[in-house]
Order: structure tokens, then sequence, then C-alpha cells
């Protein structure tokens, strides 16, 4: 996510450089990290700051041993690009939330906006968590977006972009396991799931991770390129919303722009020639 402009590179290197003197370091806590990992060469880039340990959550995606998924979703998981993966609005907890506009979740949503029929029908109850005039609700829903668009203090098209994600993110494996057939899967990998285009083995999966096979297809940018992309992104979308402090997110990637480039442990690796453009991308920014 987002981190006001703060690119990956420096935040590591803080991190690593000030770890003995972080909260509860003293304690018996570790330094993890856990995003976008994606091969092998990301994990040895990651070594040089001396965390702990490392978090791969979105490829496993492409185990079947692992995940549960019902055909179609799998399908159109291998067969993304980074542009399909939106961070969106759609948790209605309101927090950043990965997803890919084409699974039946998201067409089911928009459906739903075109014949005014705001909110799904609730199933679980899990997200009734906000509350409007007294009454716990979940605003994804049909009744607890009613309530909460009468109570004049919700904004409606903000509303419209809230999906059934706790019902819906378990919908690819209730379907692949015939528990219910008439689910509307939703998946919430992250970008990297885009370099995968078909499934592998618990043990294929691992080889891939220790350099001993190659499951990605063609290059993979670096982490550090990844970060970039998503904090342009992010600024763009503050500067759309009018979000405060812009000008401050904008000069923060200007200046992490600047070290990746001089950072010798990056010199090397990154792509100059797509860092170029991305400085172009974010200088037309008007913040």
């Amino acid at each position: 996510f987002g981190t006001k402009g703060v690119l990956l590179h420096e935040i590591l290197a803080e991190a690593s450089g000030k770890r003995d003197s972080l909260p509860f370091m003293d304690q018996g806590c570790e330094l993890n990290y856990q995003g976008g990992i994606t091969n092998y060469d990301h994990i040895e880039w990651l070594k040089q700051f001396n965390i702990d340990g490392i978090g791969i959550g979105t490829p496993w995606m492409i185990v079947p041993e692992v995940v549960d998924l019902d055909n179609e979703t799998e399908r159109i998981l291998l067969g993304s690009s980074p542009e399909d993966v939106v961070l969106s609005n759609a948790s209605p907890l309101g927090l950043p939330f990965w997803n890919i506009m084409d699974l039946p979740s998201e067409r089911a949503r928009v459906k739903r906006n075109a014949t005014g029929d705001l909110g799904a029908i609730c199933k679980y109850g899990h997200l009734r968590l906000t509350e409007v005039d007294g009454e716990q609700v979940c605003l994804a829903s049909r009744q607890g977006a009613k309530r909460a668009l009468d109570s004049g203090k919700f904004d409606l098209e903000r509303l419209k972009e809230y999906s059934c994600i706790c019902g819906d993110l378990g919908g690819a494996a209730l379907k692949a396991l015939g528990i219910e057939k008439k689910t509307a899967p939703a998946a919430c990998p992250g970008r990297n799931i885009s370099y995968f285009s078909k499934t592998a083995t618990i043990n294929e999966l691992l080889q891939h991770f220790r350099g001993e096979i190659d499951l990605t297809d063609g290059p993979v940018p670096t982490l550090p390129e990844m970060d970039l992309v998503m904090q342009i992104e992010q600024l763009e979308e503050n500067v759309k919303n009018n979000i405060p402090k812009s000008d401050q997110f904008k000069e923060n990637i200007r200046r992490g722009i600047g070290s990746m480039r001089i950072d010798p442990t990056l010199a090397d690796i990154i792509d100059k020639e797509e860092v170029s453009k991305l400085e172009t991308r974010l200088e037309r920014i008007a913040a």
C-alpha cells in the first residue's frame, strides 16, 4: 500500500539501520517483510536489509494443492496483467483492497449499480462493523447501504464501490468444492499474480523461490520498481480526490527516484529507461 511517497528501498534501509532501536525489538519481535515477492532475485535483494523473515502470499494462489479455486477464477488470475489488478475501494471497512475487476463479484456489483439495486444480499454478516444511527451494519449489504444512504452521512458513489468481500472472497473455494454453486467469487491477489500464467505444485513453487527453476513469464521488475509504480498511482488517485499534502507525497517520490539511481544495490538491476518514464509520469501530476 502507499506510504506517503516514501519508497520501499528507503524504508527498508532505515528500518535495517535502526532495527535495534525499533519498538519492542528488545522483547523478541522480528523485522519481517511481505509484499510483491515474485522470484528468487527479490529474495536475494531483500537479504541485505538484515530482516528476520519474509512472507510470500499471492504466488501460492497458483498452487491447487494450497488454494482451492473454481475454473473461471483460476483462468482469470492466470490470464491477468498488472493493469488488471487494481487497488480498489471494494472493502466496506474503508481499507485499500487489491482487486481483479473482471471477477464475478465485481461484475455482479456493476450490474446491481446499473439496475439501482444498491448493495448485495447479506449472507453471513461478518462485516457488520459500521455503526449507522445506533445499528451495526455492513455498508456493502443491501440493508446496510440503504440505511447509510438514508442517514445522509455517506456518499452514494462510495457506497456503490463496496463489494460483499466476506462472502465473495471465499466464493472460489466454495464453488470449486461444490458447496455453493451460485456464489460470485472475488480474489485479492497482489499484482505479482500477473507474472504467472500456469499452475504449479508445492515443490515447483519452492524450487522457483530457491532459484532452481523459473515459473514466471518474461522479465519481472524489481521490488522497488513495483513499489514506484504503486506510489505514483496512489498519488494520482490522491490528486484526483483532492487529498491534502499531495505535494509532499510527490516530493517524497521524486527524492526516492533520485536515491534509486545512486543506490549501489539498485543501479545495476533497475530498468533505467522504465524508471525515467515513470519519473516523467510523476512530473505530469499537478500536485
